[in-house]
């Protein structure tokens, strides 16, 4: 059985290690890095998920499909 957490990040939150929190951290997708967390994960979430979010294939993807359907 999966669990998804519901993750609220406070817009105020700020961290010196890493320069910005994912914009999607609040309504994760289910290919996101930080569902279902593994081992194997964990790297990735924290460059992207907690870090350079803007360059995350996922992120890109998404925020592209929202500009889209906005149009």
């Amino acid at each position: 059985m999966s669990r998804r957490a519901d993750v609220s990040i406070d817009s105020e939150f700020t961290d010196p290690g890493y320069s910005s929190w994912c914009t999607f951290m609040g309504r994760q997708f289910p290919e996101c890095y930080c569902v279902n967390i593994s081992s194997m994960k964990i790297p990735k979430m924290l460059a992207f998920c907690a870090g350079e979010y803007k360059s995350c294939n996922i992120y890109r993807k998404k925020r592209e499909n929202i500009d889209v359907a906005v149009q």
